[in-house]
């Protein structure tokens, strides 16, 4: 079983543009990260299925894309109870 951590959710969010990115452009993507983190966090989402790397670079699988959607109804989510919550002081 593969337990999804909120560092996880950066290159999947970098990827959710349907656009394959190269480990660089990645990098770039995700900002403070070292190589070494994104690498193994590159690794684990691969082995997952969340991922794939291609001759253009990684790339969401489908499951990836459904993920990619489920975390930005998340970010929806949080963006609005965060302002109801400013609301009530």
């Amino acid at each position: 079983i593969y337990t999804l951590s909120l560092h996880d959710a950066l290159p999947i969010s970098s990827l959710g543009d349907g656009h394959a990115q190269t480990f660089r452009l990645l990098q770039d993507s995700v900002g403070s990260i070292t190589p070494n983190t994104l690498n193994t966090r590159l690794r684990d989402l691969r082995a997952a299925g969340f991922i794939t790397h291609g001759s253009d670079g990684y790339s969401l699988t489908p499951s990836g894309q459904d993920l990619f959607k489920r975390l930005s109804d998340l970010q929806a989510f949080a963006v609005r109870w965060v302002a109801s919550q400013s609301k009530k002081k």
